[in-house]
């Protein structure tokens, strides 16, 4: 069936990209919005406080990249897990970080370059599952063209990110207006 919705579109040499879409049941979507899902690497080794490099993946089902490039350049990089803003607006930033046999506690961290724009903690872990715990944390945040997202954590117990087949780790973004 056909959607009956109102859809809008760009065009550069006779290509057509939609842009935005209201559905016929009145939901809006914005497919090139600039987005991204990542992993972080599996039994990284995390010294202290420090932002999480190495490897990262946006290749399993639910990871992606969507969006513009900045400079010719993609908008995340893998190989440092920094997320380049390509358009000036207001992003949703979100990290979960599952830290392995972690005793004390914990902090997740976002930047914009090296200032904190985001922290949470959870302190002394408890309970069933024992010493692996995880630590997310949020932010609405406007940003400009060429920042650069990065993310943290602090482990002031155990020193790697849990690995499992599927990691638990995770970052994303998303341009919301």
């Amino acid at each position: 069936g056909s959607d009956h919705g109102l859809k809008f579109y760009t065009a550069n040499n006779g290509s057509l990209s939609e842009r935005l879409r209201i559905h016929a049941t009145g939901y809006v979507t914005k497919p090139s919005n600039p987005a991204f899902h990542a992993r972080p690497p599996g039994s990284y080794s995390i010294s202290g406080d420090q932002v999480i490099g190495g490897t990262w993946s946006t290749s399993d089902p639910e990871s992606f990249v969507r969006g513009t490039l900045v400079n010719g350049t993609s908008i995340w990089n893998n190989n440092t897990g920094i997320f380049t803003v390509p358009v000036t607006g207001i992003y949703y930033i979100h990290w979960s970080v599952f830290l392995n046999l972690n005793t004390t506690r914990r902090d997740a961290f976002i930047y914009n370059g090296n200032t904190v724009i985001a922290r949470s903690e959870i302190g002394t872990p408890n309970g069933p599952t024992g010493n692996n715990k995880s630590v997310s944390v949020s932010t609405v945040v406007s940003l400009t063209v060429n920042d650069e997202i990065k993310f943290g954590a602090l482990t002031t117990g155990g020193n790697t990110i849990y690995q499992t087949v599927r990691p638990w780790s995770y970052a994303c973004g998303y341009l919301v207006g």
